[in-house]
């Protein structure tokens, strides 16, 4: 009976998402990918993999950050602009 009454709640939230994406002219996308966006939005702002993989209830972070994580192109640059600063900062100090 539980599991009767979860699938339909979780139906309805879907349903109110998918309205919401389609209101607003978005994209739409499956429960899954949400998932997927949701762990990678977080990972991507600093979220620690054991905080992530607790709130999509995996039962470790290795398949967290494999699986449903995905790399941002801002990210991307970000960390190639940090490890540029310390390549100049190592060369500044062999001068």
């Amino acid at each position: 009976m539980f599991n009767i009454i979860l699938f339909i709640v979780i139906l309805g939230i879907l349903s109110l998402i998918k309205a919401k994406l389609s209101v607003n002219d978005l994209p739409k996308l499956t429960f899954h990918e949400l998932r997927h966006t949701y762990a990678s939005i977080l990972n991507g702002n600093g979220i620690d993999a054991k905080t992530i993989s607790e709130q999509l209830g995996h039962s470790n972070t290795s398949i967290t950050m494999n699986i449903y994580t995905h790399s941002f192109d801002n990210k991307k640059r970000e960390s190639a602009k940090v490890f540029d600063t310390l390549q100049k900062s190592v060369n500044s100090v062999k001068n």
